[in-house]
This record gives structure tokens, sequence and C-alpha cells, in this order.
């Protein structure tokens, strides 16, 4: 399952119900644009070290987006877009 849907949004509690909607909203802005981060850097462990950090860089620009916009989707979107774009940079540099 890609990362963006994996976990997308829930640390923002929109849709979770009763207790657990509760406890996530305890955590502050900057503090839940950080552990999302940290997830969506986890995610892509796969990748080595150095990517995890660059990724949960990217990933914490995402939740400042999420943020701004009140919505996950303008990420979602820029992520599938990121990978897109380079899977066709990838492709385009092995002719």
């Amino acid at each position: 399952m890609d990362s963006a849907l994996g976990y997308g949004g829930y640390l923002r509690g929109d849709d979770l119900p009763g207790l657990l909607a509760t406890a996530v909203h305890c955590f502050d802005v900057p503090a839940g644009i950080l552990l999302s981060a940290a997830a969506f850097g986890a995610a892509h462990a796969y990748q080595g070290f150095r990517m995890v950090s660059l990724i949960g860089l990217y990933g914490a620009m995402f939740g400042i987006l999420a943020h701004w916009r009140g919505s996950v989707g303008p990420g979602i979107i820029a992520h599938a877009w990121q990978d897109s774009l380079n899977g066709v940079l990838v492709g385009l540099s092995r002719q």
C-alpha cells in the first residue's frame, strides 16, 4: 500500500471516531506535522537512511501543505506527480 494512502490524514483526526479522535486532536499542529513526516520517511525505509531523511523533509512539507489547505488531497496529488515524473525521467535516461 502506498504510504500516502496508508496513513495520510490519520494524524489529523478528521475521520476518526470518539476517543481516538480526541486523543489525536490533543497534538498541536507542529507535533502532528513532525510525527506525520517521521511516519512518511519511515514508510520509505527501503530506500536507505539518506533518502529517508530527505523524504521525511518532503513529508514535513506535505504536512504543512495539508494544514494550510485543510486537506491531504493536494499532498497526495503532489506525491503522485512527483513519483510519475521521476518514473518518466528514469525511463528517458535509460534510452
